[in-house]
């Protein structure tokens, strides 16, 4: 179900947190080199069962731009593989982490108890085409927006991105923020697939391929995630 984000009130869920060593799947002290994982607070993990709400969140990726098929889309991806059965998308193309408060509103009165969030790349492609916007701005941001979500108990897992380019620096980064603040992060989630065909429509969106790929990595970082009551 995909939704825009100018939906407002409502109340969002409230559940605790516990020490858990899977803040970053496949990172090694916050990369993705792999190796142990430090244990860091997940806060809110253990959603009760495959009918709580799960929000994808954020930019072109969570929308899906690139798939030439509905059933590639993360939204579908985890409905089909993880068996969930209230997953919808709040995701516009484009989106910077500026426009948090814009989502924030939305997502309160949709109330889910899952994030699955995509957002930090827009930020990246403006600062390159020479607008101001800093990695400060960008990681605070993000910050601020976890805090909003993890506060009304919400479980955030922050997707990776690494491109192969000296602009993306900051995004890697953010790895940090999410361990520091109790959010899951999944690094990279196109790792092998930047610049190869097979799996890109574009230098930043995947193909059905690539979305394929992507939503392997997803659900491999969530599953852990969830209790086994029905």
């Amino acid at each position: 179900m995909y939704l825009g984000f100018n939906r407002r009130a409502g109340i969002l869920l409230g559940f605790g947190s516990i020490f858990v060593s899977i803040f970053c799947v496949g990172c090694s002290g916050g990369s993705s080199s792999g190796g142990p994982v430090p244990k860091v607070e997940i806060k809110n993990p253990k959603p009760r069962n495959s009918k709580s709400a799960v929000a994808v969140v954020g930019d072109s990726l969570a929308v899906g731009t690139g798939a030439q098929k509905p059933a590639s889309t993360i939204e579908q991806c985890l409905r089909r593989e993880m068996s969930l059965s209230n997953v919808f998308t709040v995701a516009q193309d484009g989106l910077t982490t500026r426009q948090t408060s814009d989502l924030f509103s939305s997502l309160a009165e949709l109330k889910p108890r899952v994030v699955v969030l995509s957002l930090g790349g827009n930020d990246v492609l403006l600062a390159a085409d020479g607008q101001a916007f800093p990695e400060e701005e960008t990681l605070e941001n993000l910050r601020r927006f976890y805090r909003q979500l993890t506060d009304k108990g919400v479980l955030v897992i922050q997707l990776g991105l690494n491109p192969p380019t000296p602009e993306a620096a900051r995004l890697p980064k953010i790895a940090a923020v999410a361990a520091a603040e109790g959010v899951v992060y999944v690094p990279d989630i196109l790792q092998g697939l930047w610049k190869d065909s097979r799996y890109m429509t574009d230098p930043i969106h995947p193909n059905d391929a690539g979305y394929a790929k992507v939503c392997e990595r997803v659900v491999a970082a969530m599953k852990p995630l969830y209790s086994e009551s029905k």
